[in-house]
């Protein structure tokens, strides 16, 4: 049948510490083993994912650091035309979380990819 000869959709996500402004070379290691970068795909290199500004890296010791987008979700090159992206977009930015005197942080030192894709075979 041809859901047995068609490789299995998985992906790969997470905070891999590289990417197209940071550890270069390493995020093209992931590239070159044959993924896609879906964020890239859709809405460029642009956007960031760990940024200095952020209340939590901004006394940290990599307050110097050029904001950088090193958390990811990667496709195999072999399912990206099987599960197309529909909407790609960076969560969480906002400082939320009162912390005491007036102070608020967000809830990670990392803001939240969130990927939308469409599923074959399913309404809209």
């Amino acid at each position: 049948s041809a859901a047995r000869s068609s490789p299995p959709m998985h992906m790969l996500v997470g905070d891999f510490n590289a990417g197209p402004e940071a550890s270069r070379v390493n995020y093209q290691q992931i590239r070159n083993a044959g993924y896609v970068d879906c964020f890239s795909e859709m809405r460029g290199e642009r956007e960031f994912t760990w940024e200095s500004t952020n209340p939590l890296n901004a006394c940290g010791p990599y307050k110097n650091s050029p904001s950088q987008r090193i958390d990811h979700v990667f496709l195999p090159c072999s399912i990206v035309n099987r599960l197309p992206l529909k909407r790609a977009e960076i969560l969480l930015k906002e400082p939320n979380i009162e912390v005491g005197e007036g102070r608020h942080i967000t809830i990670s030192d990392h803001y939240a990819l969130r990927m939308e894709f469409r599923i074959p075979g399913r309404r809209p």
